[in-house]
C-alpha cells in the first residue's frame, strides 16, 4: 500500500528544515553530472538515426544547441563553490535545479514529439525510447527533491502522450498510456524514496549531533581527568616537598640543640673541673655563656612550639595599645649581648606613641628579625632599624650590610623550612620568617623582603595603627608574601 502522505509530501520544498535541503542539494549535484551524461548519448543517438529524414534543424540545429546549454550546465557544476553557502543560496540553487529539469524535460520531449512526424516505425520506437529514457533519468536523478522528479514526471508524461496523439500510430500511442501508468507507480515509489532520504539526513543530523555532544563530553571529562591529575602531581610534588623540607627541619633543629647543649655540657665542665682555681670575673663569664646557650636553646623552642601553634590554628591573638619603639628598643638591648661589636642605628621618632597589636607576638616579629640580622651579618656589623608613619599604618625598616638573598629566592623565602643558599654554614632552621609573616599577616599588615646579594638585606614590616577587630583566639591565613622593589 503506497502512503498518500509520501506522494503530498512531493509538492513542497522543506524550507523549514535546512539539514534536509543541504542534503537535497549535495545530493542531486553529485548526481547531475550523470544525468547530463545520459542525455547527451541520447541525443547524439536520436540525431545519428533520424539524420537525412528528417529537416537539419532537427538533427544537427537543436542538438548542438540544446548540447550547448548541457556543456555549460557542466561547466557551472565544475566550477561551483565548496565552501558553505548561506540557506537562500540553497534554496536559490535548488530552484534552479528544478528549472533546468523543466527545460530540459520540455526541449527534448517536444524535440523528440517534432522528429516524430519523419519517422518510420523503426524510428517511432527509437522515439519512444529516448522520451522513456530522459523521463525515467531525469526522475530518479531528480527524486531527492521530490517536488523536481513529479514535474519532470508530470512534464514528460504530457508530453509523451500528446505526442504519440500527434502521430496518430497506435503502437506509439498504446506506448505512450502504458508509459503514464507506469510513471503513476514510479510517482509513488518516488515518495517512497524521497520519505526515507529525508528520515536518513535528519537521523544522521540526529546522530551526529549526538556524536558532538558526546565527543564534547568526552573532552570536557578528559580534561577534567588532566586537571585531577595535575592537582594530584602537584599535591605529590608539594607533599614530596614538606617532607623534605621537615627532614631537612629535624637534621638543621638536631644541630641547633646539639650545639648550646654541647657549649653547656663543656662549660659547666670545665667550671666543675677548675672551680678552686677561676676568677670570680672568670666564672662569671662562663655562668654567661651557659646563659646565652640556654637563651638560644629556649629561643629556639618557643619558636617551633609557636609555629606548630600558628599550623594547627591554637595561637592566640589578644591585640592591646602598647609603644611600639619602646619595644623594639628593648628587643635590640636585649641582643646586645649577641651583638657583640654591632652598631645599631635607629630612628623610631616617627612610630613614637601607641599602637594596637599583640605585643608579645610583635616582640617575636622584631625578635627575630633583629637576630637575623645580626646573624646575617658578622663580617660588616651594621644594623639600621627606621620607623615611619604612613597613613593609618606604621611601617619598620630593619636592614643589614650582610651575605643578602639572590633575588630569585626571594618569593620563597617566607616558606616554611626554606632557607636561601647564602646561608649555608650559618644556623638555623627556615622557620623563623615563615612564622613573621604570619604574625604580621594575623595583625592584618604585610611584611616585604628586599636584598642584594653579598650587600644588603631590608626587611619592610607594615602594621595597623588600629585593629579592625579584635578577637582573643584569631587565626593566620595570610599567605607568604615576598617582593624586590
Amino acid at each position: 500500500m503506497f502512503d498518500l502522505s509520501e506522494i503530498k509530501g512531493l509538492l513542497k520544498l522543506h524550507l523549514d528544515d535546512e539539514r534536509l535541503l543541504r542534503a537535497q542539494l549535495d545530493a542531486m549535484e553529485r548526481q547531475v553530472p550523470l544525468l547530463y551524461f545520459i542525455l547527451l548519448i541520447s541525443i547524439f543517438s536520436l540525431s545519428a538515426s533520424m539524420f537525412g529524414d528528417a529537416p537539419w534543424t532537427l538533427t544537427v540545429l537543436f542538438p548542438a544547441v540544446v548540447s550547448g546549454i548541457i556543456f555549460y550546465r557542466i561547466f557551472v557544476w565544475a566550477n561551483r563553490s565548496k565552501d558553505r553557502v548561506p540557506t537562500e543560496m540553497v534554496v536559490r540553487k535548488l530552484k534552479i535545479l528544478i528549472g533546468v529539469a523543466v527545460v530540459v524535460t520540455v526541449l527534448l520531449c517536444g524535440w523528440a514529439a517534432g522528429m516524430a512526424q519523419y519517422a518510420d516505425g523503426t524510428q517511432l520506437a527509437h522515439i519512444a525510447t529516448f522520451s522513456v529514457v530522459t523521463i525515467l533519468s531525469t526522475v530518479f536523478i531528480m527524486a531527492p527533491l521530490g517536488l523536481a522528479a513529479v514535474v519532470g514526471v508530470a512534464i514528460g508524461g504530457w508530453t509523451f502522450v500528446t505526442t504519440s496523439l500527434f502521430v496518430g500510430n497506435p503502437t506509439l500511442i498504446w506506448i505512450a498510456i502504458s508509459f503514464c501508468l507506469v510513471l503513476v507507480v514510479v510517482v509513488a515509489v518516488v515518495g517512497r524514496i524521497t520519505a526515507s532520504f529525508a528520515d536518513v539526513v535528519r537521523a544522521r543530523a540526529d546522530l551526529n549531533l549526538h556524536n558532538d555532544r558526546l565527543e564534547d563530553e568526552v573532552k570536557a571529562r578528559t580534561l577534567e581527568l588532566e586537571e585531577q591529575a595535575l592537582k594530584l602531581e602537584q599535591a605529590l610534588k608539594t607533599e614530596r616537598n614538606t617532607n623534605e623540607m621537615q627532614n631537612q627541619f629535624v637534621s638543621m633543629v638536631s644541630h641547633e640543640f646539639r650545639t648550646p647543649l654541647t657549649i653547656i655540657d663543656g662549660t659547666a665542665r670545665r667550671i666543675v673541673n677548675r672551680a678552686d682555681r677561676m676568677e670570680i670575673s672568670d666564672i662569671v663569664e662562663r655562668m654567661n655563656n651557659i646563659r646565652a646557650s640556654v637563651a638560644r636553646l629556649s629561643g629556639l623552642v618557643e619558636r617551633t612550639l609557636d609555629a606548630s601553634k600558628l599550623a594547627t590554628g591554637k595561637i592566640q591573638f589578644s591585640p592591646e595599645a602598647f609603644e611600639l619603639d619602646k619595644l623594639i628598643v628593648d628587643i635590640i638591648e636585649r641582643h646586645y649581648m649577641l651583638a657583640t661589636g654591632f652598631s645599631f642605628t635607629i630612628n623610631l621618632e616617627e612610630v613614637k606613641g601607641e599602637i594596637e597589636g599583640d605585643p608579645r607576638l610583635v616582640d617575636h616579629i622584631f625578635s627575630n628579625l633583629i637576630s637575623n640580622a645580626i646573624k646575617y651579618s658578622k663580617d660588616r656589623p651594621i644594623v639600621n632599624v627606621i620607623g615611619r608613619r604612613s597613613g593609618d599604618e606604621v611601617v619598620i625598616k630593619i636592614r643589614d650590610h650582610g651575605i643578602g638573598i639572590p633575588k630569585s629566592e626571594l618569593p620563597r623565602i617566607c616558606e616554611r623550612f626554606f632557607r636561601a643558599s647564602t646561608s649555608n654554614g650559618i644556623q638555623g632552621t627556615g622557620i623563623g620568617l615563615n612564622l613573621v609573616n604570619e604574625l604580621v599577616a594575623m595583625h592584618g599588615g604585610k611584611m616585604t623582603v628586599d636584598s642584594e646579594v653579598g650587600q644588603w638585606t631590608e626587611v619592610a614590616v607594615r602594621l595597623p595603627v588600629r585593629q579592625a577587630q579584635t578577637n582573643s583566639k584569631m587565626n593566620a591565613a595570610a599567605e607568604p608574601e615576598s617582593q624586590a622593589s
